[in-house]
């Protein structure tokens, strides 16, 4: 999604905004949000009316008592949750249900950052700046509001912006070792993005120490930028003409994840296999990481551009199969080499499950109950497997095992509860079936078709 002047707009839309910003100057304060807003819902790219609708929310909220804006977070908290719930399925929704927050109080930092997010997994960073721009501006004290002002404006290609930023960040614990390295790492990106700083912003960073903090942040998790990845894989090249080893190797492999260089990154954590001389685990599930997403690349490849291949949706199928395959074989390799790890069962369990083998899948489960670490996700998979064999009395015992381990009401547990709701349906008991759903329904009323489920059980009571 690009931002839009009126100038680029269709001439329609252009008389459709000019018409509404006559209407909104005349109307009062609530109805004028309320058509902006709506304007906005179904054009988010429109940047003058966005500025529009942010102006009459400012006033409105300056209006506001401190105790209106208080009960005004406390009201719509619920809205926020589920906006949030929406951004992965469906991130355009979400950012219109944030609107519909902020249309009653502008004031109200969850439901900016949640559009921030919203709006960067809709690939609209530009909207992602403005929402923490404005969160900025009621909560500058707010360390978390500027962390993430900080990466909004990296994504949107203003790193430079971002670095000053994160300096106001580092300015206020000058002692921090691990702050002050992030710092390092915002002024690597702005010199990747600016080529060169003007003296009169800033002195000139060290590139090279930079480039060790990025680095060291990559190696953290907390850097998944190409420019950055593509930095990182240049440092790696030449330490490895020093010195070739299994550490830097892994590390450049890394970063060719990181940048999309698939078949690089295989080559590379394979030179890592060879080193070390042994199957390990992690490297060899980096290896079908790599590849799984070379062959992906290849797949969207030829759903996106069929008139250039012959015969693509053979080709297609023929991908698949073999990635399905590989990743299949994989398993069960590791799982070979080290019969005694529950994690490894589970993996393999998962590929059999997913290819409807309930018979090969149910033992690899049965194994991965013994690791604390995945026994909760082992177990309602146990009970989906047996819910699949209508052995109905056994996958209850498995959903309720799950469910007394879990101890609040997240996605995980909604969807035990959907899975138990499902199986009861299924035996034909529409009555346990609707206690499950209820419970999801009282804590998130659009959770998947829940909603609907309820109300044929209903429409059929009466």
């Amino acid at each position: 999604m690009q931002p839009k002047n009126l100038q680029q707009i269709p001439i329609q839309l252009r008389d459709e905004f000019n018409k509404l910003a006559k209407t909104t100057s005349r109307a009062d304060i609530d109805t004028a949000i309320g058509l902006m807003r709506n304007f906005i819902k179904a054009n988010p790219e429109v940047t003058p009316a966005r500025e529009r609708l942010r102006e009459l929310e400012k006033r409105k909220t300056a209006m506001m008592s401190s105790f209106e804006i208080m009960m005004a977070k406390v009201t719509t908290a619920f809205s926020v949750m589920s906006a949030r719930g929406k951004i992965g399925k469906d991130p355009v929704a979400a950012m219109a249900a944030c609107e519909d927050v902020l249309a009653k109080c502008l004031n109200h930092p969850s439901a900016l950052m949640t559009l921030a997010d919203a709006a960067i997994e809709a690939d609209a960073p530009f909207i992602a700046v403005e929402a923490m721009v404005t969160a900025r501006e009621y909560n500058s004290a707010s360390e978390a509001v500027l962390r993430k002002l900080c990466f909004v404006l990296q994504k949107n290609g203003q790193a430079r912006e971002g670095y000053r930023v994160f300096q106001e960040i580092a300015s206020r614990h000058p002692g921090n070792i691990k702050i002050q390295t992030e710092l390092r790492a915002a002024a690597a990106l702005a010199s990747l993005e600016k080529g060169k700083w003007d003296s009169e912003d800033v002195v000139q960073e060290n590139i090279s120490e930079s480039k060790e903090a990025a680095a060291q942040l990559l190696l953290e998790g907390t850097i998944h930028d190409e420019k950055q990845a593509r930095m990182l894989i240049e440092k790696f090249e030449a330490d490895l003409k020093v010195k070739d080893s299994a550490d830097v190797r892994k590390r450049l492999a890394d970063a060719y994840m990181v940048a999309g260089d698939f078949a690089a990154a295989r080559k590379n954590y394979k030179s890592v296999a060879e080193i070390i001389g042994a199957m390990d685990p992690t490297i060899d599930k980096a290896i079908e990481k790599a590849y799984v997403a070379e062959i992906n690349q290849g797949i969207e490849e030829l759903t996106k551009n069929p008139a250039a291949y012959d015969q693509p949706e053979a080709q297609k199928q023929n991908l698949i199969a073999e990635r399905d395959k590989y990743m299949l074989e994989r398993a069960a390799a590791r799982v070979a080499a080290y019969p005694n790890d529950s994690l490894l069962h589970y993996d393999l369990a998962i590929q059999y499950f997913d290819r409807g083998d309930i018979q090969a899948a149910l033992p690899e489960f049965q194994q991965a109950v013994k690791s604390p670490k995945i026994r909760t996700n082992a177990l309602i998979y146990l009970g989906r497997c047996f819910a699949v064999r209508k052995q109905y009395d056994i996958a209850g015992e498995q959903f309720a095992t799950a469910l007394k381990e879990m101890v609040r009401m997240d996605g995980q547990k909604m969807d035990t509860l959907y899975f138990l709701g499902n199986m009861y349906e299924e035996a034909g008991n529409m009555d346990k079936a609707v206690e499950a759903y209820k419970e999801i329904y009282q804590s998130q009323a659009d959770f998947k078709d829940v909603a609907a489920r309820i109300e044929r059980y209903y429409a059929a009571q009466k």
